[in-house]
């Protein structure tokens, strides 16, 4: 009986020093793509993104022009965020907004959250940290 025991702990403890090798978390460590930007209305639209590694693009007309890239360490930030924040979101329209009215949007992880005016704070403030990364909001 006693090197059934044995065993058992060997066992354990191989595989308690595998997981350790493995990582101690299952979340991704990468950025993310994201897009965002301004779509409709009569105000003219534009689609910024930011890759994965950091790097910058934009077309149509942003407010400013953004920076050709973003550290590693804003990318890091902003893809959490984005993680945490929009699968919790959607599209929508808010109240005392005409249907021709520009809105804003975000893409990430496989999802387009556009909103119509500012009565969603949690968008808000992802679409703001966006803006701000990117010194969009001078």
């Amino acid at each position: 009986m006693y090197p059934r025991v044995v065993r058992r702990l060997l066992l354990l403890a191989v595989l308690a020093l595998g997981l350790a090798a493995c990582g101690g978390s299952g979340a991704p460590k990468s950025g993310l793509t994201i897009k965002f930007g301004r779509t409709g209305g009569l105000i003219m639209p534009y689609v910024i993104t930011i890759a994965s590694d950091g790097s910058v693009t934009s077309t149509g007309n942003p407010p400013v022009k953004p920076p050709a890239s973003i550290t590693s360490a804003q990318v890091d930030s902003l893809s959490s965020q984005i993680r945490a924040g929009i699968g919790k979101l959607t599209s929508l329209q808010c109240g005392h907004t005409l249907p021709d009215e520009a809105a804003t949007f975000i893409t990430a992880l496989g999802k387009t959250v556009t909103v119509r005016g500012s009565c969603e704070p949690k968008y808000t403030t992802l679409y703001d940290a966006l803006s701000n990364a990117l010194g969009l909001n001078q």
